[in-house]
């Protein structure tokens, strides 16, 4: 079990002798107890403080449990809470796991409270090792590769490379986030996400790596439906806007009547998305704008930003596999996703990218693909 020195649970009861009964449990455990007798007082706190984990009464005075739970996890949605109630029914229940809350218990099960933290360590240990283990088969795949890097060429050994950096890195944060389960400086949901999010970013490398050495092999066109580039570019800046995370304005502009391109949709997704991702990446508190227009028997996609732009010396590079702009600075990428859009735009469809660019003022990718009429 993880040290529980420095760590604190929340109890929200107004039944005193409910709270004895959690406090001796949790204090138990090594944990420093917290009380809130109303919902206010137990929304103020969750919010603010850094718990454990929550117990949560059902029937609290001045806001119920309900609406604390729903709005703490608004802000907080990897806080371990446990909701408690003496009237315990399916329906009851259903609506709090709904609601967010990690498990449902009834007063006279309050022992089930230890549980629930024993198994939430126990997951998130099996969760780190497991990541671990994939990272460690990955690095091995990536030393079997570099000892055919003579036969595969530069190129390919760049591609080793650059693995062999990016997952040297990830395994060292893999090891920083269980050091903060071991010590008590991190939740452990709060650690599994961290770990989730680097695994994530190691998969969308791995994907981009795989797309390119295989030459797009798989993706017939000769069959394909005509694709709807409008609804594909809007798509792609209401996700980006759901996950950038930044202070980014990311706007979209589509003409009334839709433009279809003639390609394999999961490859326009590939363009449009690797050039938002970019635009997002490099901006800081600025903004990306998407347009999509129609251009005679063409369709074009302009992707603008108001970001750090690129020098002029390095704007033919960039189109080059694994090359990163001299003042990329700390931003995380594989150097895949502009070789990516260049080699579907005009290698497969026989279409063009081109790039505008100022340092300091941004740039503006445009692409220009055959429509089907």
């Amino acid at each position: 079990m993880r040290d529980m020195e420095d760590k604190t649970a929340l109890v929200a009861e107004d039944n005193s002798e409910h709270y004895e009964r959690y406090a001796a449990l949790l204090s138990g455990m090594g944990l420093r107890v917290e009380r809130a007798c109303d919902g206010v007082d137990a929304l103020a706190m969750a919010k603010a403080g850094r718990y454990a984990v929550v117990v949560l009464d059902v029937n609290l005075p001045r806001l119920g449990g309900i609406e604390v739970l729903k709005s703490v996890r608004r802000t907080k949605p990897y806080l371990p809470i446990v909701v408690v109630s003496e009237f315990v029914g399916p329906a009851a229940e259903a609506e709090c796991i709904n609601l967010g809350a990690d498990d449902f218990i009834a007063d006279a099960d309050a022992q089930k409270i230890v549980d629930f933290m024993k198994a939430s360590v126990r997951t998130s240990a099996r969760y780190f090792w497991g990541t671990a283990a994939l990272g460690a088969t990955l690095l091995f795949v990536a030393l079997r590769m570099a000892r055919r890097q003579a036969e595969l060429g530069d190129e390919m050994e760049g591609l080793v490379r650059n693995t062999l950096h990016r997952l040297s890195h990830s395994l060292s944060a893999i090891r920083e986030e269980a050091g903060g389960i071991r010590s008590g400086r991190m939740e452990s949901a709060e650690t599994a996400a961290a770990i989730e999010t680097l695994s994530g970013k190691e998969a969308e490398m791995i994907s981009a790596y795989m797309l390119l050495v295989k030459g797009f092999a798989g993706f017939d066109d000769s069959n394909a439906e005509p694709v709807n580039l409008s609804a594909v570019a809007c798509r792609v800046v209401a996700d980006a806007k759901v996950h950038d995370g930044k202070d980014v304005d990311i706007r979209c502009s589509v003409p009334e009547k839709d433009i279809f391109v003639r390609a394999h949709p999961y490859l326009v997704g590939e363009v449009v998305g690797n050039l938002v991702d970019n635009a997002v990446k490099y901006t800081d508190g600025g903004s990306v704008s998407v347009a999509v227009e129609s251009a005679g028997r063409y369709a074009r996609l302009i992707v603008s930003d108001t970001g750090r732009g690129i020098p002029r010396a390095e704007q033919k590079s960039v189109f080059r596999r694994f090359y990163r702009a001299s003042n990329a600075g700390d931003r995380v990428g594989s150097g895949l996703g502009l070789a990516t859009v260049r080699e579907i735009v005009e290698s497969r469809y026989g279409g063009k990218v081109s790039l505008s660019s100022t340092p300091g003022r941004g740039s503006t990718f445009t692409v220009t693909l055959p429509r089907r009429l």
